[in-house]
């Protein structure tokens, strides 16, 4: 069987307040193996960009890793110089962040910023460094590659710095590009031209994506696997055709039942009651029992193990004794 590419293996991530400790990624283990897609789903603060964060060795400053192992291509990531993180960001190992405005320097030129990747990694000349800035922004979809060298990100669109960011990540030719909501802020029809170029990217490159998203019909779209987070935990993983078409855990459920159906006209949105706690109001047992119709008296004290189906898993004590069974 292929190696994976990156393995999570129960992180536990915690940050550090004024008030104490308190565990925000717990017992994070998953793998992304070559040429594969996989996608993070869940709410707002359920540890989804965090997690993109402590594999990228970008936690903030109060956050740390506590417990386990991140490793890529059999390398371990926990532990890393500076200067280590310098060689492996922007080369093998890239991110894409959600506004694309927060990445890009508002004082250099387009081009500039793109080359900067080549000029760190590589020994190619500056011509040759701008002939490979000029090939990737085509391959991208920007127009007029040329006169956008000299371009500030400012007079682009929204549409147009995101497929920056995209030639940012993808010309050092990586092996992993993490994707952190790359089209929230995009509408419809960029954001499908966004998602078609990720499939062109994946097919010419053999590049993996690990693809972070709230939106279902994104992660179905681009997706192989998928993770489904809540406060800090995975708490169900599978193939995403199986998963959106048979989920087992109660909050994924909840997800897929919210998604607006253009067959239900008329009908009001279902929404899922409650939100996610924060950090300082997570309890022991399963964070989501609090907004879970099917709560049982396990879920107050004792998060669940998980169960496996499959290759499908889940954590929630509703399948402990199917689970015991497989």
């Amino acid at each position: 069987m292929t190696a994976p590419l990156l393995s999570v293996q129960e992180i536990d991530v915690a940050f550090q307040l004024p008030a104490g400790e308190f565990p925000a990624l717990e017992n994070i283990s998953f793998h992304v193996y070559p040429n594969e897609v996989v996608g993070i789903v869940g709410e707002s603060g359920c540890g989804k960009s965090l997690t993109s964060q402590a594999i990228m060795g970008i936690l903030p400053k109060a956050a740390s890793i506590k417990h386990g192992n991140i490793s890529f291509q059999d390398c371990s990531l926990n532990h890393l110089s500076s200067r280590e993180w310098q060689e492996l960001r922007g080369n093998e190992l890239t991110m894409i962040f959600q506004e694309p405005m927060t990445s890009l320097n508002p004082v250099l030129t387009i081009g500039r910023q793109i080359a900067e990747v080549l000029k760190k990694h590589t020994s190619l000349s500056k011509i040759e460094r701008k002939q490979q800035v000029i090939k990737t922004m085509k391959e991208v979809g920007l127009p007029r590659a040329e006169a956008l060298w000299k371009a500030y990100p400012h007079q682009l669109s929204g549409g147009m710095r995101q497929r920056v960011a995209i030639a940012m990540a993808l010309i050092g030719q990586p092996k992993l590009i993490i994707a952190d909501e790359p089209t929230t802020a995009l509408d419809v029809t960029i954001q499908s031209q966004i998602l078609d170029l990720f499939h062109t990217i994946k097919q010419n490159h053999n590049t993996s994506l690990l693809f972070i998203s709230h939106d279902w019909g994104v992660i179905h779209a681009i997706c192989d696997r998928v993770l489904v987070m809540y406060a800090g935990r995975i708490v169900e993983q599978g193939d995403v055709e199986k998963l959106i078409s048979e989920p087992k855990h109660p909050y994924t459920q909840s997800l897929i039942q919210s998604i607006p159906d253009a067959t239900k006209r008329g009908q009001r949105l279902y929404t899922i009651p409650g939100t996610v706690p924060r950090l300082q109001e997570r309890q022991a047992g399963c964070p989501f029992s609090d907004r879970c119709t099917y709560k049982i008296k396990q879920c107050e004290t004792l998060f669940p193990d998980t169960y496996e189906f499959d290759g499908h898993t889940v954590a929630c004590h509703l399948f402990a004794k199917e689970g015991d069974r497989n």
